[in-house]
């Protein structure tokens, strides 16, 4: 991510940083975007607010379901389970769930996380970031079975959010309401190591330019 915003930056990108979007406004010369602390107008706006596109692309209200995902880290072997040692990223299909895992790269140890399941959650900004025995106990009975080696004992654990689609594929369009307004959303738990491509995607539509990538299969209409 901040290599990311580093390179805009040095592009010439300005970053506002610690505002929540309020609205997305379309005006008859400009698309006027309201923060809690700013307003900005602009010929183009390219969303891609995650979670939060049920409640700013409207054509996406009644299709996006947004799930909680706890992210757990443990204590493993650095010999088996570390960058350095060659570890790849993973991911199991087993009867009990999916899995997915990095391997260490600081002092956290070994990152792992049930991708399936999850719970809804109806309002992001009050989702609850703290986590159950259960939750942690699912992923112990995982890593005992599948990576041995790996601790049970927890050193970390966040919540995220995945922003789920019906298929679980990516929504990439220009909203119905507005064509100056273009967006990626619903990445469903699998968008992030696409955000570079996303974003060459999303300026050339917001440059009125021919993508060079085909986005039939993330169209909105498909859905209808």
């Amino acid at each position: 991510m901040s290599a990311h915003v580093e390179l805009a930056q040095w592009a010439g990108a300005e970053t506002f940083c610690d505002q929540t979007i309020l609205e997305v406004k379309s005006e008859s010369n400009v698309v006027r975007v309201k923060t809690n602390k700013a307003e900005f107008t602009a010929d183009k706006v390219v969303l891609g607010v995650g979670a939060w596109a049920r409640d700013l692309i409207p054509e996406l209200a009644d299709l996006i379901t947004v799930l909680r995902k706890p992210l757990h880290w443990f204590q493993a072997d650095d010999a088996l389970y570390s960058r350095k040692s060659g570890c790849p990223s993973f991911l199991f299909e087993t009867e009990a769930g999916h899995y997915y895992g990095f391997p260490s790269s600081d002092c956290r140890g070994l990152k792992v996380a049930r991708h399936s399941g999850g719970e809804f959650v109806s309002a992001p900004l009050q989702v609850d970031r703290t986590l159950d025995e259960t939750e942690r106990e699912d992923v112990r009975k995982f890593l005992s079975v599948h990576l041995p080696g790996v601790s049970n004992q927890p050193t970390d654990h966040t919540v995220c959010m995945y922003s789920m689609t019906p298929d679980s594929h990516f929504v990439i369009d220009r909203s119905q309401v507005d064509g100056r307004i273009v967006y990626a959303a619903g990445l469903s738990g699998h968008g992030f190591k696409f955000t570079a491509a996303l974003g060459e995607v999303l300026a050339d539509m917001a440059s009125e330019e021919s993508p060079a990538f085909d986005l039939s299969l993330f169209q909105r209409s498909r859905f209808d």
